[in-house]
């Protein structure tokens, strides 16, 4: 740990925690020198790898905040993010557990939450017998939004940014007062994306200027020490705290491998396929979770049936019931139902 931290911190976090419903969680280091950082009221940088636990960071911060600053309620925390499906995930995981979240579209006219139900699926189908949870999609009224009772919302820079609508809430008496932290994922972005591609990147440092009294913290796993300084000033931080690991994952790694060539289609799945069977029938439930991406349906359809064919009764743990939950490999593809997608994830 970087430093100790004071008792009225660390009652804020299982505080924090329990009303996250994550209480038996134990925080990384690095997560709690972040949020110790906002805490004491100090913008933050942090770079830390992928699975660290960088979005877990945001959502504490709520209600950290509101411990801190003795709020009767929790604060919002502005989430930039720059992709709809890193918003839409994080929605629904906090909607799993009765938390009040949203994200807005790119151009600001709509935002945008979770229920869950029940799917109906297929009668007939093999999963049939499966009861996943179905996150359907359902509108915030902007009414809703201003008011403040969403205290998570993501958005795009776009959204915050060029947006009269959102522009003029955000600058609402509501939330000045509530708003107790701007975080930025994937803050490496700013660089990448702000000169030509999305020019808002570039101006989300108006938001340190906007909400003065709140604390701002960006995160992302890639970031040279030279693009930190650079990050540092175009979003003008105030002297902050920076926290950084070594990113390097053992077990992420490339590969270059020479295929056959297309004459010799079934050849060249062939080639493919086979070194990860023999590996997966010799280790069965030992074998590391494992993703494979294919360019076509026609790849992935003979991968799946050559597995099928090939692995047999071991394909199945236990082998004495081939069902569909205990297989240890699947297909997955877009135009399967959400129960089926669950169930293979």
């Amino acid at each position: 740990m970087a430093a100790p931290m004071s008792e009225e911190f660390l009652d804020a976090i299982q505080f924090s925690k329990s009303k996250l419903r994550v209480t038996d969680l134990n925080l990384k280091d690095k997560q709690l020198e972040a949020l110790y950082a906002c805490y004491e009221g100090h913008d933050c940088v942090a770079v830390l790898p992928t699975g660290c636990g960088k979005s877990l960071i945001f959502q504490i911060l709520s209600w950290l905040l509101q411990k801190k600053y003795k709020k009767s309620e929790a604060m919002i925390v502005i989430v930039v993010s720059p992709l709809n499906s890193i918003m839409q995930d994080q929605v629904v995981g906090l909607v799993e557990k009765g938390i009040k979240a949203c994200y807005l579209n790119n151009t600001g006219s709509a935002a945008k939450t979770y229920e869950i139900g029940e799917e109906d699926g297929d009668p007939d189908d093999e999963f049939k017998e499966l009861e996943t949870p179905v996150y359907t999609e359902k509108s915030v009224s902007l009414a809703s939004l201003k008011n403040g009772d969403y205290k998570l919302i993501y958005a795009h820079p776009e959204t915050l940014m060029s947006n009269s609508v959102i522009g003029r809430m955000l600058r609402s008496k509501i939330y000045k007062e509530q708003v107790g932290c701007i975080a930025i994922d994937e803050v490496h972005l700013v660089a990448d994306w702000g000169q030509q591609f999305r020019k808002d990147f570039q101006k989300l440092s108006e938001l340190n200027a906007l909400f003065t009294d709140a604390v701002h913290i960006v995160v992302t796993a890639t970031l040279t020490p030279l693009s930190m300084n650079i990050l540092i000033k175009d979003l003008q931080l105030s002297n902050p705290t920076v926290i950084k690991t070594n990113p390097d994952r053992i077990n992420i790694y490339i590969e270059k491998k020479t295929r056959l060539p297309n004459v010799r289609k079934f050849d060249k799945f062939d080639d493919l396929i086979e070194p990860l069977f023999l590996e997966l029938k010799a280790a069965k439930s030992e074998f590391p979770v494992t993703i494979v991406y294919v360019d076509g349906l026609d790849c992935l359809c003979y991968c799946y049936q050559y597995l099928d064919t090939n692995m047999g009764s071991d394909g199945y743990l236990p082998a004495s019931e081939p069902v569909p939950e205990t297989r240890i490999f699947a297909q997955y593809h877009k135009s399967y139902t959400n129960r089926m997608k669950e169930l293979i994830v």
